[in-house]
């Protein structure tokens, strides 16, 4: 409890009491007014935008950002409202529908539409959820179609999609989060004894879902991407940029590979992580 000073009616200071949870009710209305100030996606940005922000911060991450500058060709924002990495892995997912030839696109397609019967399988209210499902795969064909643009450069569909994304107050977008986060908590449900030891402090694999995995707006942590790339059967490569010295300075890769096997496969998607945060990376030879 902490106490601020206002003024009365007959130009006296009076203390008012504060609690810690007000401040940090404030403190979060000030994180939510800055995330909605930026765009659900971001246009395609080279790290060079990146290093501005730490240049007159820390060595550390500059050295850092100097090093995949190298390697990456450039990075793509998602606004930090809680749900980055959902929207992160949803807008590269299809972007390599794009990218990708007949059979990526199809593996996709196929994988996004065998969701329905896997939410189904743990007991979901479908009636509940099919808009959500219906919209995500609205979202896939669109891209499908684009494809058929053959003559259309690749940098131009991607900007479509992420029109797509942040058109109609992200609607679609937000649909396609709330779609991958009960995919995700599906997956849970259906091995919840493989997973549930390691989740601290969880009664239950369903009560651990509900508030920290369907929940709209909530961070996601290692759990979440096991979940999703088991349940979607992808590859989600994490660049950690973070403070830290270890590995002589350089970025840490996490792999999260949940396909079955080599041909298995779809694109590998590249996750940027700053502490809390997720954006989409691109390795300097996709388009």
């Amino acid at each position: 409890m902490t106490s601020e000073q206002q003024t009365t009616p007959t130009g006296k200071e009076a203390s008012v009491d504060v609690s810690d949870e007000q401040i940090l009710a404030f403190e979060q209305e000030v994180k939510d007014a800055e995330a909605r100030e930026r765009p659900l996606i971001g246009e395609l940005e080279p790290l060079s935008a990146l290093y501005s922000e730490y240049e007159r911060g820390s060595p550390v991450f500059c050295e850092k950002i100097k090093a995949l500058d190298r390697e990456y060709q450039g990075f793509r924002r998602c606004r930090g409202d809680g749900n980055c990495f959902f929207r992160a892995f949803a807008f590269a997912w299809f972007e390599s529908a794009l990218s990708g030839d007949d059979t990526t696109l199809e593996r996709i397609r196929q994988r996004l539409t065998a969701t329905k019967q896997q939410l189904l399988d743990v007991g979901f209210d479908w009636v509940a959820l099919e808009d959500f499902y219906d919209m995500t795969v609205e979202l896939l064909e669109m891209v499908a179609r684009q494809r058929g643009q053959t003559l259309t450069e690749a940098a131009t569909l991607s900007n479509e999609l992420r029109l797509g994304f942040v058109s109609e107050q992200g609607v679609y977008s937000n649909a396609a989060v709330v779609h991958l986060r009960m995919v995700a908590s599906a997956y849970l449900r259906a091995h919840a004894d493989d997973y549930l030891p390691f989740l601290e402090l969880a009664t239950s694999m369903d009560q651990y879902c509900a508030q920290h995995v369907e929940a709209f707006g909530r961070e996601s942590e290692e759990i979440h991407i096991i979940a999703l790339t088991k349940a979607l059967r992808s590859i989600v490569n994490v660049v950690y940029l973070d403070g830290s010295t270890a590995n002589d300075g350089r970025v840490s890769v996490h792999p999260f590979d949940g396909t079955e096997n080599a041909t298995d496969a779809t694109p590998a998607i590249t996750l940027l992580y700053r502490p809390g945060h997720y954006d989409i990376l691109y390795n300097r030879t996709a388009a």
